[in-house]
């Protein structure tokens, strides 16, 4: 009804757009980003770890494009290749012990899964008792930079479900050999 229109000019809020297409996205689901995500992120991966990503991505995007900008801005590199960081940033801030045993930990535990149950589920199932012993930040932190080399990124479990045990097992053996 034309007498229910304002007069005033109209807004365009794109920070509610936003909001509302994130939403739209998360009613999509997974199986309608995966053909969005840039080749070079999800070829050579397994069905598994391509629904990880895309998982993760959902959390971080509003539209499709955020997707080329997290890579062109370097926030996804731990996707793409091993990350190099310095050995004391495996070291948590409020740490009482060295990452050393707990990275031995870590491994072992993860050595444990049978391949094709590697997921962030059964990572999270195999980590989380120990690091609630011990304490998360002590365990998961060294975990987190290991996978990520990064201070910020998506926690030890999505991470190393987007990785692969493969990949995984790879950079926390890396992240041992420098803190020995």
């Amino acid at each position: 009804d034309l007498t229910k229109v304002q007069k005033g000019g109209a807004i365009f809020d794109e920070e509610k757009m936003r909001s509302i297409n994130r939403e739209h996205l998360r009613l999509r689901g997974v199986p309608a980003l995966i053909p969005h995500i840039p080749k070079n992120l999800v070829e050579g991966r397994e069905e598994a770890q391509m629904v990880a990503i895309a998982e993760m991505l959902l959390d971080r995007i509003s539209v499709f494009s955020d997707i080329e900008k997290e890579v062109a801005s370097g926030e996804l590199d731990y996707l793409l290749k091993d990350p190099s960081y310095p050995p004391q940033l495996l070291r948590w801030k409020k740490a009482t012990e060295p990452a050393t045993a707990h990275l031995e930990k870590s491994l072992s535990l993860l050595e444990a899964i049978v391949d094709k149950s590697f997921s962030k589920g059964t990572v999270k199932e195999m980590l989380m008792p120990y690091a609630e012993e011990k304490g998360k930040g002590n365990v998961l932190w060294p975990v987190r930079v290991a996978l990520s080399g990064k201070e910020q990124s998506p926690d030890p479990f999505t991470l190393a479900g987007c990785l692969g045990k493969e990949i995984v097992l790879r950079r926390l053996r890396s992240a041992l050999s420098m803190v020995q």
